[in-house]
């Protein structure tokens, strides 16, 4: 055998590549290039980028950028991750006790993230998405550290930050690190003079504009130095501008609902937050159910050598809701549409969304008067009745929850059934997050949508969702004339009612009658000729 043939046998299979510019992926990572690499890999090399490819094909998985790693198929494959530090048996234990197999976004997300990238994920509601984040955030913290706060997540509501610090609790089960929700006692203002010589915490101001209560909180927030701090934009700034929170160690920033905290005056808030996570090594990951163009070239802006994950149709609706388009006729009908759902057996629970908050009164003293066992919530009742309305509704002892879009952003009651839109969105990616309150997790759920002639310019635009999510519309509906492109559209409505021409003292007594309700925490079922509407199990209402 000649030297060359020899040569040839030993090196089937082998190519050469030139290594990656100074000033590409490979010089920003930090990672040392010779003249030429051998790469050792062989034709099962082309089979296993075929295989990835046809795996985020199944799952409807689109990712771009450079250098994506390949979507992990289940948990138990974080023991040994092909890049970061190997997932701890307490979080391989958490996960195995209380989850089955990783969802789409999160077969992309963990490695993507655990890869050290920034990441904008774009997944359907109930999806997954906070464990997509949540489960890379643990694996690299991996156990608690006196370094203050590692990890930061931002939420656009109190009520969605409280969820996911529940989640993180969930997965810490074994694994003791700390996490902190800044809640409004925290970030609140009052008037108090602290001195240094206490040492509370590193940088701690002389002056402490806080109430007693407050300050206590306080101090045992920072002495604890968690490692990871779950707030909402304004309360955290807030804490930044008083010098109560030092978020110059945070490794990780994540936003949840991305698209509204970029947008909705929420921008400068941002701005200071990322501003004030001032670690070299910091990284940011955007996740949401919608991700319009003007926001994620906006996100653009504070991120760097990102991965874009999208998991089915973008700014889409969740397939596994069933979604009708009722015409109404006019604000009255509504209250009609409501009474016939009621007494053809609407299976509880039930989420109903309107435009405003005086409409959410109105609806509720209008269903309290017809006995159906109702609360609501939105922003003018107090955080305390709110978490009380949120956990009754959660182990079924609300039936029918009346609210705003408040609710509509990430919460999420698992066992919601319908989702009825009384009032007509005011656009695209608001009703899509209403209807994601149900159908999540797998489950599948139904969404009824009013709309009046006054919704008729918006119509086309809810129906192309409606239809892009494998629902059935009228043709008519998607050949109505095109409107022009807005971020909103509120309609003036007149007062909720079944009759305009309802008596004053009939108003007052129905309004008194609410009161009352609201004052107990809700409206207990009576017995008449709508008791029967509202009979049906609660089993698994809880979140």
């Amino acid at each position: 055998m000649s030297q060359n043939d020899a040569f040839h046998m030993l090196t089937a299979g082998l190519r050469v590549r030139r290594p990656a510019s100074s000033t590409g992926m490979a010089a920003q990572r930090g990672k040392k290039s010779s003249m030429f690499t051998l790469d050792t890999t062989t034709a099962d090399t082309d089979s296993s980028q075929e295989d990835v490819a046809a795996l985020r094909k199944r799952h409807r998985i689109h990712v771009r950028g450079s250098d994506v790693p390949a979507p992990v198929t289940s948990f138990a494959q974080l023991g040994k991750p092909a890049a970061g530090p190997a997932a701890s048996s307490g979080l391989l234990q958490a996960l195995t006790e209380f989850f089955k197999e990783p969802s789409p976004i999160q077969m992309q997300a963990i490695p993507a993230l655990l890869s050290n990238r920034d990441v904008v994920g774009v997944a359907p509601t109930g999806s997954g998405k906070t464990l997509a984040f949540a489960v890379p955030m643990m694996q690299l913290l991996q156990a608690p550290k006196e370094e203050g706060f590692r990890c930061c997540i931002l939420a656009p509501t109190r009520e969605l930050a409280a969820q996911i610090k529940r989640e993180l609790d969930l997965l810490n089960t074994h694994l003791h690190l700390k996490i902190s929700l800044l809640t409004k006692a925290r970030a609140a203002s009052g008037s108090l003079t602290s001195s240094k010589k206490h040492g509370w915490w590193p940088g701690c101001p002389k002056m402490i504009p806080v109430c007693p209560k407050v300050l206590l909180k306080l101090t045992w927030c920072m002495r604890a130095r968690p490692d990871i701090l779950v707030a909402t934009p304004m309360r955290l700034v807030h804490a930044l501008q008083h010098k109560l929170v030092d978020l110059s160690a945070v490794r990780w920033l994540v936003v949840d609902e991305a698209d509204r905290l970029f947008e909705n005056g929420f921008e400068q808030q941002i701005d200071e937050v990322i501003a004030a996570c001032s670690h070299k090594k910091r990284r940011i990951a955007l996740f949401s159910a919608t991700m319009p163009e003007r926001v994620e070239t906006l996100a653009q802006t504070v991120l760097h050598d990102y991965v874009r994950i999208v998991v089915g149709a973008a700014n889409a609706a969740n397939q596994d809701v069933e979604q009708e388009l009722k015409f109404v006729g006019s604000e009255e009908g509504k209250m009609t549409a409501i009474r016939q759902m009621l007494q053809t057996g609407l299976q509880p629970p039930v989420l109903i969304f309107v435009q405003s908050k005086s409409r959410a009164q109105q609806l509720f003293e209008e269903l309290v008067y017809e006995n159906v066992n109702v609360d609501v919530i939105h922003a003018d009742r107090t955080q305390q009745q709110r978490d009380e309305v949120v956990k009754r509704f959660r182990e079924g002892q609300v039936w029918v929850l009346i609210c705003t879009d408040l609710m509509g952003r990430g919460v999420d009651f698992k066992a919601v059934n319908v989702v009825i839109n009384y009032d007509f969105p005011p656009n695209a990616t608001e009703y899509i997050h209403r209807v994601g309150r149900t159908g999540r997790a797998g489950h599948r759920g139904r969404a009824v949508t009013f709309f009046t002639v006054d919704d008729r310019p918006m119509l086309r635009n809810i129906a192309n969702v409606v239809k892009a999510s494998g629902s059935e519309v009228p043709e008519w509906m998607l050949k109505l004339k095109k409107t022009e492109k807005q971020r909103s559209r509120q309609i003036e409505r007149a007062p909720v009612s079944s009759n305009p021409n309802v008596q004053a003292a009939d108003k007052k007594t129905k309004a008194k009658r609410a009161q009352k309700a609201s004052d107990a925490g809700a409206a207990p079922p009576k017995k008449g000729k709508h008791r029967s509407t509202t009979r049906g199990s609660t089993k698994g209402a809880s979140a």
